[in-house]
Order: C-alpha cells, then structure tokens, then sequence
C-alpha cells in the first residue's frame, strides 16, 4: 500500500530527486470523505455556478425566443422569478453571478 514518489526539479542544474512516501489508502479515504462532506442531503453535488443568478437569464432568454410561457413555466412561477430578481437587485441596479456577489 506505500508507493515512492519521484519529484525531479526540472528549474535546475541539480539532479537531485526528492522521495516522499504516500499512503495510497489514507489518501483514498481522505478524498472519499471530501466528497462525501460535499455531498446534499438528496445524494448530488451541488455546483458553484448552479445559482439563479447565472441560470435564470439563459431560461428567461429561451423562453421569450420560443414563445411559449405558459407552457414552461406556470404563472405563479414567472411571479416567484420576478420576485427572486427584484429582492436580490444589489444597490447599482444590477445583479452579480451570484447571491454572495
């Protein structure tokens, strides 16, 4: 389970070798429960850039260019969205690409 690492400098003259020792399953087991800690309630991994900010004007455009409203998004849909955008505006008028910006 313990393999050898070989880091050559290839900045310099030198043909030092530094060795470091790595155990390959604590490694794996620290990476697990990385994504293990990552991972919602419903078993996904949530994304960074998933928020509405980023994704709402790509819906809003599609939706205008097909021009069927009603049938994706219900009315009362359209209202939360309105609202969402209307509390989040920041002070300048705008919004950034996400809530925390």
């Amino acid at each position: 389970p313990n393999f050898t690492l070989d880091n050559h400098d290839s900045t310099s003259d030198s043909t030092s070798t530094c060795t470091k020792e790595v155990d390959v399953k604590g490694a794996l087991k620290k990476a697990v429960g990385f994504y293990e800690m990552l991972q919602t309630e419903d078993g996904h991994w949530a994304g960074d850039y998933g928020g509405p900010h980023f994704l709402m004007p790509g819906l809003i455009i599609t939706w205008y260019i097909m021009d069927c409203s009603d049938q994706l998004l219900a009315p009362w849909q359209r209202q939360a969205m309105a609202h969402y955008l209307v509390v989040h505006q920041q002070a300048d008028g705008g919004w950034g690409s996400h809530i925390e910006s």
